[in-house]
C-alpha cells in the first residue's frame, strides 16, 4: 500500500511524511489537490484511478494534496469538502462504474491544518481484472511506476489465468491438509473420533515466496486450541507451529495452527456420543473466529480470506436438541466427510455470524432440516433453548 499503516490510523502527520520522503505517484499511490468530478471525463479518470489501484498491487488515492510532476508538494485542504455527501457520492461511482464489482474500498476523511484531506484506500483484486464502464469505456486499467497505465491482452488474458491458478492452488492446499490430518501425519497425536476442521486462507497467502515470522505465537498467550483442558504445548514441523491441548497420554483433543504462509487451521475432534452440541459448536465457532483474526492481523494480514469447514468422519453424527418437540437424534449424517462450500471474506468488519452462518445451516441440512434455528430471519446469533 502506499501509506504503510491501517487506514483508521492515517493522521495528517502521515501526509507530511509523504512530502518529507517525498515518495512519488506511481503504482500504489496518486495525488489529487482537489475532488473533480464535475465532468464526464473526471468522473471516467477517477473510476480508472481506483479500478488501476484494484488490477494492480492495491494503493492509496490522497484528495487534499499538491504535486508537481508526482512529487507531493504540499497538503491543499480540500474546498467544500462534504464528508457525507461526497463520499457518498465517490462510492456510488465505484459500485456503479466497476465490473465485476469491486469490494472493499475504504474512505478515510481526516482533518488537515486549514480544512479536511480524503484518502481512498483501494485493495488489490484477487477474482480476476476489474473493467471500467462509466460512458461505455470498457477498458482495463493496471497500474506500473508511472501511474495509470491502459493493460494489454495479455495482462488481461494473464490476469483471469492468475485467478484460476490461485483457486486451484487453494482447494488443493485444503484437500493436502485434510489428508494430513485424516492420516495422522502431524506432530500431534488426535485422539479418535470425527473431527471439525476450520480453515482460513488468506489470499496473499499464495502469492510466490511468501513467509511469516512465527515466533511471537510461540512466545505469546493468545496463541491457544479452541477447547483447552489441561493445559497445551508448542509444537513445530516443516509447515508451521502448532499450539494442542495436552492429555496425559500426549494425545490431544484438538490444535490451532499457523502455517509459515499465514494459513490458520483450527480442529476439533467430537465427543464419543456422535452428537454434535447444539448450540455449543456453533457457539463455539462464534467465539473463537474472531481471535483467528486476531492472529492474521499479528501478521499483518488484510482480507481477503477464504474460510472453510469440514467434517471428517462425522458419518452416523446427529444434532442434540435436549427435550421438547425437536428430537431429531434420530436425523442421521449419512455422509462420511461434509466439505462444505467456502466462504470468500472481503473484511473483517463482517459480522461473524454473516461469516459462520452458511456453515451452520449446511450442517442442518445434512441432518435433514432446512436451516440453524439458532440464527434468526434476518441473519442475527439466536440460540435457542434447546432445555
Amino acid at each position: 500500500m502506499g501509506i504503510p499503516k491501517q487506514i483508521a490510523e492515517i493522521t495528517e502527520q502521515d501526509l507530511e511524511a509523504l512530502k518529507a520522503a517525498v515518495i512519488r505517484e506511481g503504482k500504489t499511490i496518486e495525488y489529487k489537490e482537489r475532488i473533480n468530478i464535475d465532468s464526464d471525463d473526471q468522473k471516467r479518470k477517477f473510476v480508472a484511478s481506483i479500478a488501476s489501484f484494484a488490477n494492480a498491487a492495491g494503493g492509496d488515492l490522497v484528495f487534499g494534496m499538491q504535486a508537481d510532476s508526482g512529487m507531493p508538494k504540499q497538503i491543499v485542504p480540500l474546498q467544500n469538502f462534504n464528508p457525507d455527501r461526497d463520499i457518498r457520492t465517490l462510492r456510488d461511482m465505484v459500485r456503479a462504474h466497476i465490473d465485476p464489482p469491486l469490494f472493499g474500498v475504504e474512505f478515510k476523511e481526516m482533518p488537515v491544518q486549514g480544512g479536511m484531506a480524503l484518502v481512498v484506500r483501494v485493495p488489490r483484486a484477487w477474482d480476476g481484472a476489474h473493467m471500467v464502464t462509466y460512458n461505455n469505456d470498457c477498458r482495463f486499467y493496471t497500474r506500473d511506476a508511472n501511474g495509470r497505465v491502459l493493460m494489454n491482452v495479455p495482462e488481461i488474458r494473464s490476469s483471469f489465468t492468475t485467478t484460476e491458478i490461485r483457486a486451484d492452488r487453494i482447494r488443493r492446499l485444503r484437500l493436502e491438509r485434510l489428508s494430513l490430518i485424516r492420516s495422522k501425519e502431524l506432530p500431534v497425536t488426535l485422539q479418535d473420533g470425527a473431527i471439525l476442521v476450520l480453515h482460513l486462507f488468506p489470499m496473499r497467502s499464495f502469492e510466490p515466496g511468501i513467509s511469516y515470522d512465527l515466533l511471537p505465537f510461540v512466545e505469546g498467550t493468545s496463541f491457544q486450541p479452541m477447547q483447552v483442558l489441561s493445559g497445551w504445548a508448542h509444537f513445530h514441523d516443516l509447515d508451521g507451529v502448532y499450539v494442542a491441548d495436552r492429555m496425559q497420554d500426549d494425545s490431544c483433543r484438538g490444535y490451532s495452527a499457523i502455517l509459515r504462509t499465514g494459513c490458520i487451521e483450527v480442529v476439533q475432534r467430537t465427543g464419543p456420543e456422535k452428537l454434535i452440541p447444539n448450540p455449543g459448536l456453533e457457539s463455539s465457532f462464534l467465539k473463537f473466529f474472531p481471535r483467528c483474526v486476531t492472529w492474521l492481523r499479528a501478521l499483518g494480514i488484510e482480507p481477503p480470506v477464504i474460510v472453510m469447514l469440514s467434517l471428517l468422519d462425522i458419518g452416523g453424527h446427529s444434532l442434540y436438541f435436549g427435550s421438547g418437540r425437536f428430537m431429531f437424534e434420530r436425523r442421521l449424517i449419512k455422509h462420511r466427510d461434509l466439505i462444505l462450500h467456502d466462504v470468500f471474506v472481503q473484511t473483517f468488519e463482517t459480522p461473524v455470524a454473516e461469516i459462520l452462518r452458511p456453515f451452520c445451516d449446511s450442517i442442518w441440512h445434512a441432518c435433514g432440516l432446512m436451516r440453524s434455528f439458532n440464527f434468526d430471519e434476518a441473519g442475527n446469533w439466536k440460540p435457542q433453548n434447546w432445555e
